[in-house]
């Protein structure tokens, strides 16, 4: 497992709307330069399986939080996304639900920005 040593100086965050299933419905082109796939090979695709393994029941929790109205401390909502190189990248998301006009269904809008594996290893350790 390689970490990519990314870090929060500038870069731009991905903009992500997804179901609540979790299936992607928009991805901003600012993914391309942050985790290498153009936005059209993530669209229609499940999110979570580009989450690490050992980040997948926190991502969920979290996911589920934000949709029930109980958001966990945000610096928590730190996750590794598998870049289309093959290595990871810490990201943090700031997710927000999207009522759906005229439907029952909400959907999730996530600003994900990139942030370094120290950021990312202080935030989990509390």
């Amino acid at each position: 497992m390689v970490d990519s040593p990314v870090g929060s100086g500038g870069a731009p965050d991905i903009i992500v709307r997804a179901d609540e299933v979790g299936i992607i419905r928009f991805v901003s082109s600012t993914c391309a330069a942050l985790l290498g796939y153009e936005p059209g090979e993530l669209v229609g695709k499940l999110g979570i399986d580009y989450v690490h393994p050992d980040d997948q029941a926190r991502f969920l929790e979290n996911t589920l939080s934000v949709f029930q109205a109980d958001p966990p401390n945000s610096e928590r909502r730190v996750h590794r996304y598998l870049h289309k190189d093959g290595s990871w990248v810490w990201l943090r998301g700031n997710p927000k639900v999207l009522a759906v006009p005229g439907q029952r269904s909400k959907e999730l809008l996530n600003f994900l920005e990139p942030v370094s594996e120290e950021e990312a290893l202080r935030a989990l350790a509390g």
